[in-house]
């Protein structure tokens, strides 16, 4: 009980730091997403249970600071923790490279989602922002995935979680 009452507090603190810091950090060019780090890790590493509450809670937390769709990233933050979820089963978490083209992946994927869906849903279309902006996102994200990475191994060292490999 006291795992998921630090979850979510921990889960707050790093919504607000994200939307708002770093947000201010890049002058708000791109949207450097922490959470989606954290949810890609928790479908690596952590059980089913604790990593979908994880995503599930981020994803909300999202849609209420900074969603224009309702349910937009806790839909994506869901399946995007239930595929690498899937995939931890068949790649191998430890290597650097894995956990950068997987977190690319799902970066991109996380912004093709957006784009489509604001093109099917309020007929904006932002194709052009896939290059301008979603792919420079996925790049910086990716590239700094393998530290987050290495200190959320710490984190759970120190708070005496396990990881599930």
């Amino acid at each position: 009980m006291i795992y998921y009452g630090a979850v979510f507090v921990l889960s707050i603190f790093l919504v607000v730091f994200q939307s708002t810091a770093l947000d201010l950090l890049f002058l708000g060019k791109i949207r450097l997403e922490l959470s989606l780090i954290v949810v890609i890790y928790g479908g690596l590493y952590m059980d089913a249970v604790k990593g979908g509450v994880l995503s599930l809670l981020l994803g909300f937390l999202l849609d209420s600071m900074t969603g224009v769709m309702p349910g937009l990233y806790t839909f994506i933050y869901v399946a995007v923790f239930a595929l690498t979820k899937r995939l931890s089963y068949r790649v191998y978490p430890e290597g650097i490279t894995t956990v950068i083209l997987l977190t690319f992946f799902c970066s991109l994927a996380e912004g093709m989602i957006i784009v489509l869906i604001y093109k099917t849903g309020f007929g904006i279309d932002a194709f052009h922002e896939i290059f301008n902006t979603y792919l420079l996102q996925s790049l910086v994200v990716a590239v700094i995935a393998p530290a987050c990475f290495s200190m959320l191994h710490k984190i759970q060292e120190i708070t005496g979680e396990r990881a599930e490999t």
